[in-house]
Formats: structure tokens, sequence, C-alpha cells
């Protein structure tokens, strides 16, 4: 993401009473785990959601942060996919 424009999306979102968690990004043809590059470029106290796509489409999802106190290794995180109204 451009750094000027990540600026502007959080200031937007810090206006609108938001917070930006985290990134997401598509692994082709790999595992929605983090790659050595996810882990050289994350920042700490963010979250990844990686999507895993195979043959154009998704097929799996992760979502991942830096272990606490090692910023060489990320932990996995659960994720909970809500319906509009938040619901489950």
């Amino acid at each position: 993401m451009d750094p000027v424009e990540f600026v502007q999306v959080e200031k937007e979102a810090d206006d609108g009473g938001l917070s930006v968690i985290g990134f997401y990004h598509s692994h082709p043809n790999w595992p929605a785990i983090p790659s050595q590059t996810d882990i050289t470029w994350a920042w700490e106290g963010s979250y990844y959601l990686i999507v895993s796509v195979h043959e154009g489409r998704p097929f799996n999802t992760g979502v991942w942060a830096l272990a606490q106190g090692d910023p060489k290794r990320f932990k996995a995180e659960p994720l909970e996919i809500l319906d509009e109204m938040g619901l489950g």
C-alpha cells in the first residue's frame, strides 16, 4: 500500500472513531501462512489476514499476529466470521 494512501486511510478511520487493526493479502498457490517477507515487514500490534488462492479461487484463510516478544515469529489468531447483524 502506498504510504501516503495508508496515512490518509488511517486518518479517515480515526476521524470516524475507527482504528486500522491490520491488513490482508493473498498468497497465490501457497498456504495461508506468513511468508518470510510477511515476517520481515510485519508491524507489532497488527493483525494479518492471509487468503490462500488456488486456481484463482479462495481456498483457505488464516489470521496471524507477531508473537509477543518475538518479532521473528507469528502466532495464529482466531477468526470469527459474523453476518451483517453481527450474530454469527
